[in-house]
């Protein structure tokens, strides 16, 4: 990260129940995608949050990075999909 201009925005977060190691390895994943496709920014902001809706917690972690285009949403979570060109962005 060394030469990246990155804001990272954490607000209070309310405790979550589950696997430990689990719960770590996606708050690892999210935030290093975050940071991966927001690297061509020249300032990355990245915002860790919880809102409630209906007596449900929802976690997010938002970034100003590539993004992606809604009509391929089913893909995002596919197996082996890649919403980018590989030479964009590796992984």
């Amino acid at each position: 990260m060394t030469g990246r201009n990155i804001e990272i925005q954490i607000s209070e977060l309310p405790d979550a129940y589950g696997d430990e190691n689990l719960i770590n390895q996606v708050w690892v994943n999210l935030i290093s995608n975050a940071l991966k496709y927001s690297r061509k920014k020249d300032k990355a902001v990245i915002a860790i949050g919880a809102r409630t809706e209906k007596n449900l917690t929802i976690f997010y972690i938002r970034d100003n990075g590539a993004g992606f285009d809604m009509k391929y949403a089913d893909k995002l979570f596919g197996v082996f999909q890649r919403l980018h060109k590989a030479r964009d962005f590796e992984g």
